[in-house]
């Protein structure tokens, strides 16, 4: 099995969101095995400028909010990739025959406003979202702990990949509690 985890981080919450940062990695619920895709934060200015994408006060304000190490990883990068770069580089991993299912916490978020930056001549591939918050709120008590008892480890909140890598922890957690690899889920 073969399914992205995606992140992203904003600038505003509507679809025309500046993307500050994005991440994709690449897991298989059953084995466990990972793999970072694509990490990068993105140039701000470029995204104004060339594209239109859209800021908010409100979306700023929160940022000013969440702690240090957040607030650097996302806004103090030397190097953002070109958006353009960006948006090839996902629409190749994006695009691949082989994924079987694309996380987010969540779709109407992360998909709808890389959906957004990716144009619209972009086809994206909406029947393979998987919703982080409905996995969880599904099986409330098979998230947070392994079989073995093992809590995931500290991370640094709001960095993509980080949030990447915890989100499918999390979903490898229920697959393995709930014996999921051994059903066939719709979908």
């Amino acid at each position: 099995m073969k399914h992205l985890m995606v992140d992203i981080e904003t600038l505003d919450t509507r679809p025309t969101a500046v993307i500050l940062s994005v991440a994709v990695l690449m897991f298989d619920p059953v084995t466990r095995a990972q793999e970072e895709m694509y990490s990068a934060n993105i140039d701000v200015s470029l995204q104004i400028m060339a594209e239109g994408r859209t800021m908010s006060i409100d979306t700023i304000t929160w940022w000013m909010q969440q702690g240090y190490d957040a607030r650097v990883k996302a806004f103090a990068s030397p190097v953002c990739a070109h958006p353009r770069d960006a948006q090839e580089t996902l629409a190749s991993i994006i695009k691949r025959p082989d994924i079987d299912a694309i996380w987010a916490n969540d779709p109407d978020f992360d998909c709808v406003i890389l959906r957004d930056f990716m144009g619209y001549d972009f086809k994206w591939p909406f029947y393979k979202h998987r919703s982080m918050r409905t996995i969880k709120a599904l099986f409330p008590l098979s998230w947070k702990l392994r079989k073995d008892g093992t809590e995931y480890g500290d991370f640094i909140a709001h960095d993509p990949m980080e949030d990447c890598k915890q989100q499918a922890w999390h979903v490898m957690n229920i697959y393995e509690r709930e014996d999921l690899h051994s059903k066939t889920l719709p979908g």
